[in-house]
C-alpha cells in the first residue's frame, strides 16, 4: 500500500478523535470520572502526591496508585481547570492504543490494510466508545493503552530472543503503567500469556533468559517501592488495599465496600459482548479464527494463539469476581486483532484469483471491504455515541447546568446548591466557579438529605437563588421554603428564594 494512503488513513483516524472529544460538551457526567477529576484538582491545591485526597482528607475509597492523577494534575496546571485537562490522559491513550496497534501490523504483520481494520473495529466497538473507557476521563482507556503494549511486547519477547532486553524493557514498562493505572487490574493479561508461552513450549527458556529477572526486580523495585512507600506516609494504607481492590473485593467479602459492590453475574460479559458491546463483529469471530488456521501463514497463526489464551482467559477470570460492565473493556482491542487477522486472511485469499492480482484491483476491493465492514458501524457510534451522548442521571447535571446559568444570567454568581448524595461531580464544579469566576455558591452535597436542613446556615436568605438538578429533592425542599423559578435547562431548576415555610429542626 503507498505510503501516501496509510498516511491518509492515520489522518483521518487524528481528525475522528479532534470531532470525537470536541463536541461532547454535557461536563462530567461518570461518578468515578468526576470522582477523578476532584482528587486531581485537591492534589494540584495541596501538592501531596503520593495518595488521593477527598475534601481534604486522604480518600479511603478510591486507594488505586494515582499514575493517571498525576497526568491530570499536569493538564490543570498546563491548560487550566475544565473538563479537557480532565478527559486529555484518556484521549491520548485512546490514540496512543489504535497508534500501536496500527504500527504493529504495519510493521510486524507487514500489513497495513489490517492496521486499518483492527484500529477502526476498535473505535466502532460500541464497548470500547463508551462512558468510563474511551468516553470520560477514568482509569480504562490508559490501563487499555498498556495492557495492549505489555501484549504487544510480550509477543516479540518470544519471538525475537536476540532482543529481549528491548522488548522485555517495554513489557516491564507497560506492565508498571497498567498496575500504576488500576491496582490489580493492570495483572489480568499475565495468566494468559503464561498459557501462550507454555502452548510455544517456551517456558523454560524464557525462565533461563537474565531480561525475565531484570524485568521481575524492575517491577517489583518500582510498583512494589511506591506501595511500601505511601504505606509509610499513611500507615494503614495496605490493608485498605487489600480489601478495596484485592480478593477480599474479588469475591464479594470486603468490609470496606461491601454496599458498593455489584453482585455476580457468571455470564454478563458474555452476554454483552454478544448484545451490545461488540456487536455485530462478534457474529464475525468465529468465521475469522477459521480463516486464520486454514491459511498458509504461521505469524498470524502465532499471534491468533496469542490471542485466544488472553481474551479466554482474562474473561475467565473477570466473570468469576464482582461485576461492572465495563471491566470487559480491555479485552476490545485483542477481539479487533482477531477481526483484523481473520480479514488479511480472506484479503490474500481473494487476491490469489487471477482476476484481483493486479494493484489496481487490489487496492479497490480492500477499499471496498474496509467499507463494507465498518460503514454502518461507525456511522451508529459517531451518532449515537458522539453527536447525541446521552444524559446520565441528575445528580451528573449541575456541571452542566452551571455554565448555562453563567451564559443565560451572568449576574447571579451567589446561590446556593442542593444535591442528594456526596456529589464529588458537584463539589468539583463548585470549587471551580468558586476559585476561576469569583462566584460565591455554597452547597449542601449529603447522603442523609435532613442533614440540609438541621443548621439555620444551610438553609438560603429571602432573596438568594438555588440551584437544583434532582426533582425528587424539590417537593422536600418546598417544605422549607417558598421560591420563583428564574430558570430551567434539561431537567434543571434555578429557583430564588421568596420566603421560608417550615421549621427547622436543632
Amino acid at each position: 500500500m503507498p505510503l501516501k494512503v496509510v498516511l491518509g488513513v492515520v489522518f483521518l483516524l487524528l481528525i475522528y478523535f479532534v470531532v470525537f472529544y470536541q463536541l461532547d460538551g454535557i461536563g462530567l457526567y461518570r461518578w468515578d470520572e468526576s470522582g477523578n477529576a476532584l482528587n486531581a484538582l485537591e492534589m494540584k491545591d495541596n501538592g501531596k502526591y503520593l495518595r488521593r485526597y477527598f475534601l481534604d482528607k486522604p480518600d479511603n475509597w478510591e486507594t488505586k496508585p494515582p499514575l493517571l492523577i498525576w497526568m491530570q494534575v499536569l493538564l490543570l496546571k498546563l491548560i487550566g481547570h475544565n473538563e479537557l485537562a480532565i478527559r486529555l490522559p484518556s484521549a491520548f491513550a485512546v490514540l496512543g492504543t489504535v497508534g500501536i496497534l496500527f504500527r504493529f501490523f504495519w510493521k510486524e504483520i507487514k500489513n497495513p490494510i489490517g492496521g486499518t481494520v483492527v484500529c477502526l473495529t476498535l473505535l466502532c466497538s460500541a464497548g470500547y466508545v463508551r462512558d468510563h473507557v474511551a468516553r470520560t476521563g477514568d482509569h480504562e482507556a490508559l490501563l487499555i493503552f498498556f495492557m495492549t503494549a505489555l501484549f504487544l511486547a510480550f509477543y516479540k519477547y518470544l519471538k525475537y530472543p536476540v532482543k529481549e532486553y528491548k522488548y522485555g524493557f517495554l513489557f516491564c514498562i507497560s506492565l508498571i503503567g497498567a498496575v500504576m493505572t488500576k491496582s490489580i487490574a493492570g495483572f489480568l493479561f499475565l495468566p494468559g500469556l503464561l498459557i501462550y508461552t507454555i502452548v510455544q513450549k517456551q517456558l523454560i527458556d524464557v525462565l533461563k533468559r537474565k531480561s525475565f529477572y531484570l524485568m521481575v526486580t524492575g517491577f517489583l523495585v518500582a510498583v512494589g517501592g511506591y506501595y511500601l512507600l505511601v504505606e509509610r506516609s499513611y500507615p494503614g494504607y495496605l490493608e485498605l488495599v487489600w480489601g478495596n481492590e484485592l480478593f477480599p473485593r474479588y469475591f464479594n467479602t470486603s468490609k470496606t465496600i461491601d454496599e458498593f459492590i455489584v453482585p455476580k453475574s457468571k455470564w454478563k460479559y458474555v452476554k454483552l459482548i454478544f448484545n451490545e458491546h461488540f456487536v455485530p463483529f462478534v457474529f464475525m469471530l468465529p468465521m475469522a479464527v477459521l480463516l486464520v488456521y486454514i491459511s498458509k501463514s504461521k505469524d498470524i497463526k502465532r499471534f491468533t494463539t496469542l490471542c485466544l489464551c488472553v481474551s479466554i482467559s482474562f474473561m475467565f477470570i473477570i466473570s468469576n469476581g464482582v461485576s461492572n460492565s465495563w471491566y470487559n473493556a480491555p479485552v476490545f482491542p485483542i477481539l479487533a486483532i482477531l477481526i483484523a487477522c481473520g480479514s488479511i486472511c480472506f484479503l490474500d485469499f481473494l487476491f490469489t484469483i487471477p482476476e484481483f492480482k493486479q494493484n489496481i484491483y487490489k487496492y479497490g476491493i480492500a477499499t471496498l471491504f474496509v467499507f463494507t465492514l465498518l460503514a454502518y458501524p461507525y456511522y451508529s457510534i459517531v451518532t449515537e455515541k458522539v453527536y447525541f451522548p446521552p444524559y446520565f442521571d441528575d445528580e451528573m447535571k449541575y456541571g452542566d447546568f452551571m455554565y448555562k446559568v453563567k451564559e443565560q444570567h451572568p449576574d447571579i454568581k451567589d446561590y446556593f446548591v442542593y444535591s442528594e448524595n456526596i456529589n464529588r461531580h458537584f463539589i468539583f464544579y463548585h470549587n471551580i466557579f468558586n476559585m476561576d469566576y469569583g462566584y460565591k455558591i455554597d452547597g449542601c452535597s449529603d447522603v442523609k438529605f435532613k442533614r440540609c436542613f438541621t443548621n439555620q446556615k444551610q438553609l438560603p436568605v429571602v432573596g438568594r437563588h438555588v440551584l437544583i438538578c434532582n426533582h425528587s429533592m424539590q417537593k422536600r425542599i418546598k417544605k422549607y421554603m417558598t421560591m420563583k423559578k428564574v430558570y430551567a435547562s434539561h431537567g434543571c431548576e434555578l429557583y430564588k428564594v421568596v420566603g421560608h415555610t417550615g421549621v427547622l429542626e436543632n
